[in-house]
């Protein structure tokens, strides 16, 4: 299903993206979805999941905090794979006689 906000109404598209995601959403769309082979929910359905709408500037914020904790979690991600890639190869050479340690 593809949503598309109204011109007329007051909600960033990022915000409901980030809201519809939310575990409580979720599971609320999960719950009402028909119970068949493909579970699906109508747009109608879905009209009915209430939304919380702070004004405009705090759905913004909330918005950009979000996308600036997902950055760095995913920058720390990155540091501890690269972590845990070096301590591999450093156990290969260790233990494997081809370094010896300080």
């Amino acid at each position: 299903m593809r949503l598309r906000v109204r011109p007329n109404v007051e909600i960033d598209p990022l915000y409901l993206h980030a809201y519809l995601s939310l575990r409580y959403a979720r599971e609320w769309m999960s719950d009402r979805a028909a119970a068949t082979a493909a579970p699906s929910l109508s747009s109608a359905a879905l009209g009915h999941l209430p939304v919380r709408c702070p004004p405009l500037g705090q759905q913004r914020r909330s918005v950009d905090l979000l996308g600036e904790l997902g950055r760095r979690a995913d920058a720390y991600a990155s540091y501890a794979s690269a972590l845990d890639r070096l301590r591999a190869e450093l156990a290969e050479h260790l233990l494997h006689g081809s370094v010896e340690p300080m």
